[in-house]
């Protein structure tokens, strides 16, 4: 098995330091592993499957298969950064020019004050007439049984899901 975790830190491009780091445990416990001083632990693989998610665990775990799940989570085993994906936000709105698919700033000319509105003064229109508001009597409210969240389940797109406790515990 610590074969393939190598395998993994050489796909990934990483040390053995930046692998432990990743992972979330200290660096001499990860050279005590190269080192068989301790044997791999159930925890080490979690925590590895859990960082990487498009590892096949059956990989890791037995040798067999692919070592990625699917030909696309090669390459996309990192945590999603949600701050990465958002565009960068210019000073003037941004206009798609669909003649090219090019997109240019808009011109500061299309954001000016609203022409006032112009009155009908000799028209046929008739007024709206606003009927009288009728009396309601008070809605009688039933109440459901108290409820309360069982669990949170989060799906990923590499069918993969994370499922959180109302206390904040993953499970």
């Amino acid at each position: 098995m610590i074969d393939r975790i190598r395998k993994i830190m050489e796909e990934e491009g990483m040390s053995s330091s930046k692998f432990a780091e990743e992972i979330g445990i200290h660096g001499s416990r990860m050279s005590h592993y190269f080192s068989s001083r301790n044997k791999v632990t159930l925890e080490l693989v979690t925590k590895i499957l859990e960082r990487f998610r498009g590892i096949n665990s059956e990989w890791l775990l037995f040798g067999r298969g692919e070592m990625y799940k699917s030909a696309e989570a090669k390459g996309t085993n990192r945590e999603p950064d949600l701050f990465s994906t958002q565009p960068v936000i210019n000073e003037q709105p941004i206009i798609a020019n669909e003649d090219d698919k090019s997109y240019t700033s808009a011109p500061d000319t299309l954001f000016s004050e609203p022409e006032p509105l112009k009155t009908i003064e000799n028209s046929d229109v008739e007024p709206i007439q606003i009927p009288e508001p009728q009396k309601v009597e008070p809605a009688r409210f039933v109440t459901k049984s108290h409820r309360e969240i069982e669990k949170i389940i989060v799906m990923y797109s590499d069918s993969t899901f994370d499922c959180y406790l109302p206390n904040g515990r993953k499970i």
